[in-house]
């Protein structure tokens, strides 16, 4: 499977979604920065093709804003959001796919952390799956 390195058309888009988190970020506007969040997200999903992801993720968009608010009540979250976009966006520039499995895995675990805690429902047992190497492409 070859998913580095990212084409530089997509890494520039993916810059440029994250600035725009930046700047919803630094305006205080977590509505704005939730629906850059998705995008996001969808973006780095759809470069993969994984139909089955992407079409689970679209389902899980209607509901995603509630979800969403209850994640990223206050701008301190959306802080640490931006931060983990921040770091998985410098991993995959430097090809790195040992940090990009950890900058994901720790992102994740903010949203799920921060979801169990709003909600009150309890961490599931925490299953970290094998990795599978990515191949890197020369260039």
């Amino acid at each position: 499977m070859n998913c580095l390195p990212v084409p530089e058309e997509n890494l520039a888009r993916l810059e440029e979604m994250l600035q725009l988190q930046c700047r919803c970020h630094e305006a205080g506007d977590v509505m704005s920065y939730l629906r850059h969040d998705v995008l996001f997200h969808n973006y780095f999903i759809e470069l993969y093709g994984n139909s089955l992801i992407l079409d689970t993720t679209r389902l899980i968009n209607e509901r995603f804003m509630s979800v969403g608010l209850a994640i990223l009540k206050n701008i301190d979250a959306v802080k640490i959001s931006y931060e983990g976009h921040r770091r998985i966006l410098d991993a995959v520039k430097n090809r790195d796919a040992s940090e990009v499995v950890r900058a994901v895995y720790a992102h994740t675990q903010f949203g799920k952390s921060q979801f169990c805690q709003e909600t009150g429902a309890d961490l599931p047992v925490r299953y970290v799956p094998p990795l599978r190497k990515c191949q890197f492409s020369s260039s």
